[in-house]
This record gives C-alpha cells, structure tokens and sequence, in this order.
C-alpha cells in the first residue's frame, strides 16, 4: 500500500506506516524506528500514572493540552465551576474541579470528555488477623 511521508518533517518525527511500522525522520531520510517500551500501544495496551505533554499537539488525532483545548475550542476556555453551566449548548465544554474532569455537553446530559482520572482511594484501615503469626524459628 503507498503511504506518503509528511513532505517537511522535523528531526526525529515519528509516524506509523500503513504496515502499523514506525518510521523517523533522521534529517536527511526516513528510517525504521524500533518501537521503545515507553509507548503505549492504540489497541489492548493499558497506560497507568499520569501522561504529561511536553507541547501543544501539532498534528491530527494528537493529545493536546488543557491550555490548548479551552483555547481552541470556540475561542474560548471552558466554566471551570463544581456545578454545571445552565442553558450548555450542543459540544459545550465544562471542568469540573471537584472530580478533576472535562465534561462535553451532547444530545440532553453532560458526558466525559476524556478518560476518567485515577484519583487516590480511600482505603479500609487493615484489620489484624485472627491468630498471631507464628514467630520465625530461633537459630
């Protein structure tokens, strides 16, 4: 199948070719890239922790940053209040700070906008077990 690289790509650009191979740009040609172990893959793989984002996403289907989605969105930056906005409109942005979410206003109720963020647990206090463990044997 022919896949056209981007016609100006920067230094060690990644893309994936329509044979799903990873190809980087080395300034002067287009290289095999080994896949490192830090990426995530886009069907059956599971990324935990936080992503961070070194810039704004360039380029389509890019992950982009918070500062870039409220800019971009409609020009403006979306109601960051712990109640929902009244009267949303059709694709209406809201972050609500209580739950640490982005929020899409469609068809008659707000849905999540992104994946739902791994906030810390409160856990049960550990309960002492029944009977003591036996102390280790003595040498």
């Amino acid at each position: 199948m022919p896949f056209d690289f981007p016609d100006t790509p920067t230094p060690d650009q990644i893309v994936i070719g329509p044979n799903q191979q990873l190809y980087r740009w080395d300034g002067t040609k287009w290289v095999h890239h080994q896949k490192p172990s830090r990426f995530v893959e886009r069907a059956g793989d599971t990324m935990t922790g936080h992503l961070f984002l070194n810039d704004d996403g360039s380029q389509p289907l890019h992950p982009v940053t918070f500062r870039q989605l409220g800019t971009s969105v409609e020009g403006t930056k979306p109601p960051v209040t712990a109640t929902p906005p009244e009267n949303p409109g059709q694709g209406q942005l809201w972050f609500n700070p209580s739950d640490i979410q982005l929020y899409i206003f469609f068809g008659t109720h707000w849905v999540v906008a992104v994946n739902p963020p791994i906030l810390p647990q409160e856990t049960e206090p550990e309960t002492p077990p029944e009977t003591p463990p036996e102390p280790p044997p003595t040498p």
